[in-house]
């Protein structure tokens, strides 16, 4: 026999790996700008698709999942030290099959991943470096770590795979096999009656009372919260809630979290005072926000809220509109030449350059400057005082600090707009859908011709979205044809309901039908949901209930818009579905009502 076919067939009858084949970068030419950007790199990327583990069983090799996203600061400090380095890219392409991921084109894939870094870590975060056996899985997760640390794991858990492939094989399989084990220990009947108040007590309790915001830490706006809890004050006027809603809302908007030249948010805040942003600049934050404020800002009486609201959605139409119609989804938290913040921050005296002589200790004063620049690339222009206090120290009227701060803006974004922001241009369906809801609140509560104007672009984004995200082969996450997730389909749903009661029409409403009836068909089955298409791992299957993130839990979108459709006689949800779904879900939510904030109102109030 030919020595060749004789080791080819012992190999196999012993259950050892062929010899690997030699991997090539394949992210060039990626619709994903975060894909894009690692085509140079040194590491043997390859793009993401459900044959991944079976490549990696046959060629023997262990996967190496780095999920992330375009406008993510350590992701691109992560590139910098680590996937640019040829020692570190050496041993990725010789041990592992590494996997570059878009978080954003698959957010179904990502959040398992999350979840077994967050269970097995305490936490998660990005860039998201996620270990499989060939098998698909999980053996470890970690998120940025230094160059010097990351060759180091590398190096520890290729030689354990040697020494003992069936102990770690086993040891992945057991954690996968936890991660399906019920998350919530209740025994006898679930009470359901009482979620509100549990939501507010637990909100209340991790409320900050002097900054606003849940916790110490980092802080995040964890709108899907905040729009349950205003919903619930709407319900039950509670004068502690008023007030942690009210202290949460000016704070984010007079702290560094807040564009103040040009409006709109950055994604969090490093510290609980709100004061050091990461400068990413997102679609979905943006329109959540801008949301937040309109209702508030109606239900509680405040117009300077609403007017954050509308500058906040100008922003978006102005920094982040499509020619081609749509909205594409970030700006990075680095400019150009890497510099974190680059593109906001500046240098006391180009600051003081913009004013004359005797106008710079008003403006010392106003931004901060006569103190160290908080960060390596100097100021963020962030208001130190109210105008009402600056015109009272000053002895003039408020309408004088006004005028010269919007002049003073003016002349600020001018020099700014010359610098470049790097752009991730995806547009993704979801997000656009946040921006019509967004749309169709501003309508709704902003006075005369202000309403009017947001009224007609919500019209014109409805129209978008049908164009954009829904192709020969049916309703999609990307106007070039990735798969619609569970997100998708909830979101657009929501929005077309919005819009159908602004504009009074049933055909929206049948739209909305279609969509949720779509996501109830390919993502639910007997109590269980599935965030997105098949994803290729052996593990991970459905969930009775998804939690609260920076967006509001997909199934509880759903669950929201299918009661909505049923009170005007449209029910999208197979027979039973419904309260089979509610009913599955109910241990978790009662087990952790603050993380799972979206779906409280289905069990203890009715649809508006």
């Amino acid at each position: 026999m030919n020595p060749v076919i004789r080791l080819l067939l012992a190999c196999a009858l012993i259950g050892l790996p062929l010899a690997a084949t030699a991997l090539e970068n394949r992210l060039a030419g990626a619709p994903s700008p975060y894909l894009a950007m690692h085509a140079d790199d040194p590491v043997a990327w390859q793009r993401w698709y459900p044959g991944v583990v079976a490549q990696a069983r046959r060629e023997g090799r262990l996967i190496f999942i780095s999920s992330g996203y375009f406008s993510c600061h350590w992701c691109h400090v992560m590139q910098r030290e680590s996937f640019r380095d040829p020692e570190i890219a050496a041993l990725l392409n010789e041990h592992y099959l590494p996997v570059k991921l878009d978080r954003e084109l698959h957010p179904d894939l990502d959040a398992l991943l999350m979840d077994f870094v967050e269970h097995t870590r305490g936490a998660g975060g990005w860039p998201l470096n996620v270990f499989l056996t060939p098998d698909g899985f999980p053996l470890v997760g970690v998120v940025y770590l230094p160059r010097e640390h990351f060759a180091g794991l590398l190096r520890r858990l290729v030689g354990e795979w040697r020494k003992d492939p069936q102990g770690l094989t086993e040891l992945a399989q057991g954690a996968a096999a936890r991660l399906a084990l019920p998350r919530a220990e209740i025994h006898g009947p679930v009470r359901t009656d009482d979620l509100g108040e549990r939501l507010l007590a637990e909100a209340l309790g991790r409320f900050d009372e002097f900054d606003g915001g849940f916790g110490q830490g980092p802080k995040f706006p964890m709108v899907p919260q905040w729009l349950a809890l205003l919903e619930r004050l709407a319900q039950r006027p509670d004068p502690d809630l008023r007030q942690a809603l009210t202290l949460t809302l000016d704070r984010m908007a007079a702290g560094g979290l807040c564009d103040h030249l040009e409006s709109g948010f950055f994604r969090y805040a490093t510290d609980p005072g709100w004061h050091t942003p990461h400068f990413e600049k997102m679609l979905y934050d943006n329109a959540q926000l801008a949301r937040l404020y309109l209702l508030a800002g109606a239900q509680l009486g405040r117009p300077d809220w609403l007017e954050i609201g509308r500058e906040t959605l100008t922003f978006i139409e102005t920094a982040l509109a499509a020619p081609e119609g749509g909205y594409w989804s970030s700006f990075s938290a680095q400019d150009e030449q890497g510099v974190e913040g680059g593109v906001y921050l500046w240098d006391a005296e180009r600051l003081r350059a913009q004013v004359p002589p005797a106008e710079r200790p008003r403006l010392d004063a106003w931004l901060g400057l006569d103190r160290p620049a908080p960060f390596e690339a100097g100021h963020l222009p962030v208001p130190q005082r109210s105008v009402a206090e600056q015109a009272a120290i000053e002895g003039v009227s408020a309408d004088e600090i006004r005028r010269w701060w919007a002049n003073l803006r003016a002349r600020l974004l001018a020099v700014r707009s010359q610098r470049t922001r790097p752009l991730d241009d995806k547009r993704l369906a979801a997000w656009n859908a946040l921006v019509l809801r967004a749309q169709v609140a501003a309508a709704e509560v902003l006075p005369g011709d202000g309403g009017r104007v947001w009224a007609e672009r919500a019209r014109r984004q409805g129209a978008t979205l049908l164009r954009l995200f829904h192709g020969p082969g049916g309703w999609q996450r990307t106007p070039e044809g990735a798969s619609a997730t569970l997100e998708d389909l909830a979101l657009m749903a929501a929005a077309q309901v919005d819009l159908a009661r602004l504009a009074g029409r049933r055909d929206m409403l049948e739209t909305a039908h279609a969509l949720a009836a779509e996501a109830w068909r390919r993502f639910y089955a007997h109590g269980r949901w599935r965030l997105g298409n098949d994803h290729g791992l052996p593990w991970g299957g459905g969930r009775a209930a998804v939690a609260d993130d920076a967006l509001p839990a997909p199934p509880a979108v759903l669950l929201t818009v299918t009661r909505r459709l049923q009170q005007q006689g449209l029910d999208p949800a197979p027979q039973g579905a419904f309260r089979e779904a509610l009913d599955s879900a109910a241990p978790l939510v009662a087990a952790a009502p603050f993380r799972h904030a979206s779906w409280v109102a289905l069990y203890t109030v009715k649809a508006r």
